[in-house]
């Protein structure tokens, strides 16, 4: 009986002490970005970033209620869109300038997804459009990429603008010749993606991985996040739980926060893997 008792307790300690609470929870999160060294995040009514590791907070902004709708951080600066179809930067010292204008775009639905490649911008405005802003010489150019659906999540890499929609369709837009081409429809609703080598690795509701035509089985919740960090897949759900893969599909480790959603992950190189919640719970788990 000791022993079993022994193993029980040892199990849960295993499981349970790799990752540790750095911020207690506050209010929910609408919608989050992150980098290297900073962390945003708007709960309804304010926008809020702060400085890592200390997750002291550097800007605190109050907008009308549910006025943003999606949220990015770039170098020195946030940037945001706006139910009006309005994306601003806004600075560290709290200046905002607009970068896109529904008055010169013409198009003046809610800027629904945003995604950053080096020095460009591609916004997703509507369901309908993207404009390409281009930071260094602040022009843009924009196109119809004709769909019903509603853009869920985007990623811009190497000129090329991934997009996953609500009706499970996934889709590539070369920014540079506007061409745009649906890769795939996935078997469920898609509720995060990475990228492996430009390739989608896509999660879903669920709680099975999309890769290259196949389903790979990682939890009974939804995947809510993906993370590509080297050579691991870091899967986190609905249930606070984190899975981690190789890229071959192969399990290394499974992690628990607490049994709210994972909104977002990142790396930090003083915390380790940074878990922010639902609810802004903050977690440092260590990975290796």
């Amino acid at each position: 009986m000791i022993k079993i008792i022994f193993i029980i307790c040892f199990f849960f300690s295993f499981s349970f002490a790799e990752c540790k609470i750095v911020q207690n929870t506050s209010n929910d999160i609408v919608f989050t970005s992150s980098s290297e060294d900073k962390i945003v995040y708007y709960d309804g009514k304010k926008l809020l970033l702060k400085s890592l590791p200390s997750l002291k907070t550097t800007l605190d902004k109050e907008y009308d209620p549910r006025s943003l709708t999606s949220v990015i951080l770039s170098e020195n600066e946030i940037i945001a869109g706006f139910k009006n179809g309005f994306a601003y930067s806004i600075y560290l010292n709290g200046y905002e300038e607009a970068i896109i204008n529904p008055n010169k775009t013409s198009l003046y639905k809610p800027v629904s997804s945003i995604a950053k490649f080096k020095d460009k911008l591609a916004f997703v405005i509507g369901n309908e459009s993207v404009v390409i802003y281009d930071k260094i010489n602040k022009i843009y150019k924009k196109t119809n990429i004709d769909n019903s659906s509603k853009v869920m999540f985007s990623k811009f890499m190497n000129d090329i603008f991934y997009f996953a929609c609500y009706d499970r369709s996934f889709y590539e837009l070369d920014t540079l010749n506007l061409k745009l081409k649906k890769l795939f429809k996935t078997p469920s609703l898609i509720t995060s993606f990475d990228l492996i080598n430009n390739k989608p690795v896509v999660g879903l509701i669920n709680g099975n991985a999309y890769f290259e035509g196949k389903t790979y089985e990682i939890s009974k919740g939804a995947l809510t996040k993906i993370l590509v960090s080297g050579d691991s897949m870091i899967f986190g759900d609905d249930k606070g739980d984190i899975y981690i893969y190789d890229l071959n599909f192969k399990f290394k480790n499974k992690m628990k926060t607490s049994s709210d959603t994972i909104r977002d992950m990142f790396i930090d190189k003083n915390l380790g893997l940074v878990v922010l919640l639902w609810d802004s719970r903050v977690y440092s788990c260590k990975i290796n």
